[in-house]
């Protein structure tokens, strides 16, 4: 074990043989030692190396000795089998001895790995990997990342170069042989906006929109991701054509831009720039993908038709298409937060913050509905069985109405904040939504009941999908996914039937522990109800078995000695804790008092934790009281003695008067007694 110390002294101990000191170092640096490395061949070459602010210096183990090996400090060293490298890539025999001009990069390295016949691959702070021959020192290869390296390190069982980058926290998996990125994972998201998802054949893609304005295309199952730069903001809301393989991204840069699926990776084909303010949402007709629809914070909701994506996706060239409206209506009197289309394509519905959500005939964007709230409207969704819309408002709360009559038919209340996302689940059973705190809760529509409440996001909800594009399984809304500013992509899966298994298991269970218990007491086999009992957490059951062995047993401190000592540690510690229970309480105190006296009479008082030291001096506390109301108890019975002992004295050969011929104050103070 070597350590080194801040007047830079190094000290070298054989913690193997009783940790004595073998080596002391104390005449080489002059300050505070940060580096120290054994050579990993120490038999064959037992040097240590270390460094400090006035240089790195390398130690012979076996000569006692040590000499300066470079006046540059470093925070890593490189061991290979006749030479090391610094940091700064300057290479050294074992011994110290520097090779002369080093050939290699001035990069400041983060690692440097060993490859096959002699080359070995350096990693560099400024995102650089190469590979370099270390006999000729010529470089065979680089890549080049976009962002700076803090960390790499090696995994030989894929033969990949892992790498972190500084500013995004992402990780590169470079294949050593090649110098490619065969994988890309996200190590840390910014806010996430928006997502989509993409399904070909058996492979699932998200498609997330996010504030640092460029498309993350990620494989759902290994999370691989890319990274695809082209809006100038904010992606605010995603759309995809699951039949079509075309994904829509609205921004808030103006634009709307249409990507198609193409070799596991999306490109951009067409774009289209109508709008004059951000655009705020963007949803495709569900049915016949005939057409889609965008708003925008200049207040208008533009149609478009789909077959001109389809022409541009056919033809595709270098520069975007130009995707051109079909129709458009001024839609609301403020900016419009959302937009979806019923799953029959017949209607539209837009939610404002002008209070107000919309409903829309398709695809001629008449008017149908106008549904006011008290505050603006944030989200809406259609029901994929009934002809009802649920909406999200600012007011935390959600409203179900009636597309037939434009009533408010349910209230939804609960949220502490504004909801900003809605789903239907359980084949549009129950309704899920999200709000701007994080929180997520689950609802019975029937009865407007809050089921559960979920906290798995610290931030806004935005967007919710369902992890699946088959018809039947959006219907039923057994998956979702939820996307947060939080950074965050959570997977939900529907466990109703699930949840109702396992509580028809536990009843059973319990049942049969029940009848079990019942089985031991009926056969007097206390010790082992008992731990049942304690097992099932039944207090009232342990009280029962324990008086009847204090009060009609004979021999009761062998049956309970015996009875303490069949209990494992955990059940003494939850009988204890039943009796610091029972002691609070005047009804129960007397069997609690006798069974601490022969618990400690029986157990040594130590199996009492530290952890129980405030329930202790709750015990103690209640004791006293218990031990002062006997003790008043004891004195009131005095005067029972002394009424007895004054009939005596005044009996005589005259006949004792009954309770009936004492004076009234008298006659009560003895009943009372």
């Amino acid at each position: 074990l070597a350590m080194g110390y801040g007047d830079g002294v190094v000290k070298v101990f054989q913690y193997s043989r009783g940790g004595y000191q073998t080596h002391e170092f104390n005449a080489g640096h002059s300050g505070r030692v940060h580096f120290l490395k054994f050579h990993p061949n120490p038999a064959k070459y037992p040097f240590l190396y270390s460094s400090a602010f006035d240089g790195t210096r390398v130690w012979n183990l076996k000569k006692d000795s040590g000499k300066l090996m470079s006046n540059e400090t470093t925070d890593a060293l490189y061991c290979f089998d006749h030479s090391v490298m610094m940091s700064n890539m300057k290479c050294y025999d074992v011994r110290g001895r520097e090779f002369g001009p080093h050939g290699f990069s001035d990069e400041l390295i983060v690692n440097i790995i060993q490859g096959k016949n002699g080359e070995i691959l350096a990693v560099s702070q400024e995102g650089t990997i190469s590979r370099w021959d270390q006999q000729t020192r010529k470089c065979l290869g680089s890549i080049q990342l976009e962002s700076r390296i803090t960390h790499a390190f090696h995994v030989p069982i894929h033969n990949h170069i892992v790498v972190a980058s500084e500013a995004t926290c992402n990780f590169y998996f470079i294949s050593i042989d090649t110098l490619k990125v065969e994988r890309f994972q996200l190590g840390f998201n910014n806010e996430l906006l928006s997502i989509g998802l993409l399904e070909k054949a058996k492979e699932k893609w998200l498609v997330i929109g996010s504030t640092d304005n460029n498309l993350i295309f990620m494989n759902a199952k290994t999370r691989d991701a890319q990274v695809l730069p082209g809006h100038d903001d904010a992606i605010l809301n995603v759309a995809v054509a699951s039949k079509a393989k075309i994904v829509l991204t609205a921004s808030k840069d103006h634009t709307l831009r249409a990507w198609t699926y193409e070799k596991d990776t999306l490109k951009a084909f067409a774009e289209g720039s109508t709008h004059v303010e951000q655009v705020t949402g963007v949803a495709i007709e569900p049915k016949n993908e005939s057409f889609f629809i965008s708003v925008s914070g200049d207040r208008v909701m533009k149609l478009y038709e789909m077959k001109q994506l389809l022409q541009a996706k056919e033809h595709m060239v270098d520069a975007l298409e130009p995707i051109h409206e079909a129709h458009s209506v001024v839609a609301h009197r403020k900016l419009v937060n959302h937009v979806t289309i019923a799953p029959n394509g017949r209607f539209i519905a837009t939610s404002s913050a002008d209070k107000t959500a919309k409903i829309w005939n398709a695809p001629d964007l008449t008017p149908f509905m106008t549904l006011d709230h008290k505050k603006g409207v944030w989200c809406s969704a259609f029901s994929p069985i009934e002809k009802v819309l649920a909406t999200g408002c600012s007011d935390h709360l959600i409203r179900l109405w009636s597309l037939s009559s434009g009533v408010c038919l349910k209230i939804f209340e609960g949220h502490h904040a504004p909801v900003l996302s809605i789903a239907y689940v359980n084949n549009g059973l129950q309704l899920f939504t999200c709000s701007a705190s994080g929180i997520a809760k689950l609802w019975n529509i029937k009865t407007a009941e809050c089921l559960a409440t979920y906290q798995q996001h610290s931030s806004r909800i935005w967007s919710i999908i369902p992890f699946s594009t088959k018809e039947a399984s959006m219907k039923r809304g057994d998956e979702l996914l939820t996307i947060s500013e939080d950074g965050t992509i959570n997977h939900w899966r529907e466990n109703t039937a699930v949840v109702h298994k396992e509580s028809a298991e536990r009843l059973q269970r319990f049942q049969q522990q029940q009848q079990q218990l019942a089985n031991l007491l009926r056969d007097d086999e206390h010790a082992k109800a008992l731990q049942l009992a304690i097992s099932l957490d039944q207090p009232k059951q342990c009280y029962g078995i324990l008086k009847t062995l204090l009060f009609d047993e004979d021999d009761v401190h062998a049956s309970i000695s015996s009875l303490l000592h069949s209990l494992t540690y955990s059940e003494i510690m939850s009988l204890f804790e039943y009796i610091i229970d029972w002691n609070t309480n005047s009804r129960f105190s007397t069997l609690a008092q006798v069974m601490l006296k022969h618990m400690f009479h029986v157990l040594d008082p130590n199996f009492i934790s530290w952890n129980y030291e405030k329930s202790i001096d709750s015990l103690l506390s209640y004791s006293a009281r218990h031990t002062k109301r006997i003790e008043r108890q004891l004195e009131q019975t005095f005067e029972l003695d002394f009424a007895l002992h004054q009939m005596k004295l005044g009996g005589g050969h005259k006949r004792a008067r009954s309770h009936h011929d004492l004076p009234e104050k008298a006659a009560t103070k003895k009943l009372k007694h």
